[in-house]
């Protein structure tokens, strides 16, 4: 799914506002409007990467709603709809962003020609595919960095004593790190971007946690929510000091 300012800018390029003292918004008489509306789903299905459907509720509430998807389905579809309402005054046929997940929507804009349409779904579609082909290559150089930052992380480990479990999301690196060979782990998430500058941070790092771990401090906060995209937990080489309980005499 788009961003929300990109699609505000598509939306003001496609239908620019100043049209509707030259053209005029289209407008269609209720009688008409469901063969019409009709139509333009049948029109807009012809559209490479895009559904559209008709929808009539009760009440004679009807709009056309379109879905672009990505060509390789790897992000979320951007849906979009096209009704007979009045905004701003102004009565007619208006399209409007309606992606379910957002929550804030772009404002409607007036459609003065169906081309207009036509042309907002290609400029959308142009839109997905480059971001699409910019975060694979973001995801291919992340992924070398990660294999990266997972050798480097073995050495600390090695050296410092801590065990760590690495994996990503979306937008950021996930790490865990276990200190003094403790069973719970402290659980960070940084950008993607800031990868090589963490790296050069860890054995400060380990060093704060492990004085945090013999005060008995801990993070009420956990990684359930993406423990399930980590690798296995990669352990400090055998021997490393270890706290010992006291024996009661």
């Amino acid at each position: 799914m788009l961003p929300l300012p990109t699609v505000r800018k598509l939306l003001r390029e496609c239908f620019p506002e100043e049209q509707l003292e030259h053209v005029g918004i289209i407008c269609v008489s209720e009688a008409e409007l469901q063969s019409w509306m009709e139509r333009l789903q049948k029109r807009l299905t012809r559209v490479t990467q895009c559904s559209a459907k008709f929808v009539l509720r009760r009440g004679g509430q009807s709009y056309v709603t379109i879905c672009i998807s990505d060509a390789d389905k790897s992000s979320t579809d951007n849906w979009f709809e096209v009704q007979l309402a009045a905004h701003n005054d102004t009565h007619g046929m208006w399209i409007s962003d309606s992606s379910y997940r957002r929550k804030t929507h772009a404002s409607p804009a007036p459609v003065c020609d169906i081309s207009q349409i036509e042309t907002f779904l290609e400029a959308i579609k142009a839109r997905v595919t480059r971001d699409s082909l910019r975060d694979k290559r973001t995801e291919k150089v992340t992924g070398l960095k990660k294999a990266g930052l997972t050798s480097r992380l073995k050495e600390l480990g090695a050296e410092h004593g801590f065990s760590f479990a690495i994996g990503q999301s979306t937008r950021d690196i996930n790490l865990s790190i276990r200190v003094l060979g403790r069973k719970k782990g402290y659980h960070f998430a940084f950008p993607k971007g800031k990868l090589d500058a963490v790296i050069d941070q860890v054995p400060d790092l380990v060093a704060m946690l492990e004085k945090l771990q013999l005060l008995g401090t801990t993070f009420r906060t956990n990684n359930k929510y993406w423990a399930d995209r980590q690798g296995d937990w990669i352990e400090a080489p055998e021997p490393f000091e270890k706290r010992t309980p006291s024996k009661k005499k």
